[in-house]
Order: structure tokens, then sequence, then C-alpha cells
């Protein structure tokens, strides 16, 4: 999986810095070099973080099985994925500040947040969620994409078996 590291301005090896996993919305939407006065990535590395950019399952550029991975399996593959890349920075790269790690993202990202909040084991001393759908029920009826519920979900959410989220 590719994983982007975004470092903080002034970046001195030598130093450890406080972490953020960078979970992006979409679900189907790519990581990329955008601008955004919401989510800015470069200001926050500018404001001392190392930012961890995971191109998880469900991510469009790594073929259309990677990109359909995610499709009625949003608490699957994919936070797996997230899990895997801020391991991997935590243990692989020492400028990383394992006892200061922290989750944002917005929409499918803060949908991320979320879930990740309950299922993370203690990596993450902060969490940072805009506008993230917190209630699928409510979504499915709530998007401006009439169409993407039922395709995403494969049929309309309440009708889906949900014994594995209550886990």
């Amino acid at each position: 999986m590719l994983v982007w590291i975004m470092l903080p301005s002034n970046f001195d090896a030598n130093k450890k810095y406080p972490t953020l996993l960078f979970c992006e919305g979409g679900p189907q939407s790519p990581v990329s070099q955008f601008w955004s006065y919401r989510w800015n990535i470069q200001i926050m590395a500018a404001n001392g973080y190392v930012v961890v950019l995971p191109n998880r399952r469900g991510l469009p550029g790594f073929g259309s099985a990677w990109n359909e991975e995610i499709s009625g399996d949003w608490t699957g593959q994919c936070m797996n994925d997230y899990l895997s890349a801020i391991d991997d920075a935590a243990n692989n790269l020492p400028y990383v500040d394992k006892d200061r790690l922290g989750c944002v993202g917005a929409s499918f990202g803060g949908f991320s947040v979320y879930y990740l909040a309950g299922h993370h084991n203690k990596r993450f001393k902060a969490f940072l969620s805009h506008d993230g759908a917190f209630n699928l029920e409510s979504m499915y009826t709530d998007t401006e994409e009439a169409w993407f519920s039922n395709w995403e979900y494969e049929d309309a959410y309440w009708n889906k078996d949900q014994s594995a989220n209550a886990k």
C-alpha cells in the first residue's frame, strides 16, 4: 500500500513529532496534493505534525479491484489499512512520537475516525472528525446522491446483516 508522509516545516530527523493519521473521505476519493481551507495537509505539517496519508482500499489509482474493495465493507479491510499504516509509521520512523498519535478526517474520513475511536487498541490520544457519517441508516435517506446508498450497501442499509458491527 502506498503511504505518503508529510513532514513538518524545518524537519529535524533527530526530534520526535506528534503524528496524525489522515483518513481520506469519499469513500472513493483520491489522496492528493489538494488545497483545502478545511483539511489542509500542508498546514497540519507546518504546525509541527507528521501526517501519515495511506492510500487505503477504496481509493482510485490502483486498479478497479482495489477501488471496489471498500464497497459494502466500510469497517473491514480499509480500517485495517489505516491501522497498518499508523503502526508501520510508529514502529519504523524514529521521528514519530508513538505517545502522541492522532486521527483526523472528514466525511467518510470522519466516519473512519469514529470507527477507529472505538477500535484503535489505545494507539491514539486524540480524534478529530468533521461531518463524518455516524448513523448509516439516516445517511441512507439523507444523501444528495440517491443512487449511492443502494449501490454502496448493495441494498437498503436496514436490510443488511449488522451482526458483525455489534462486536
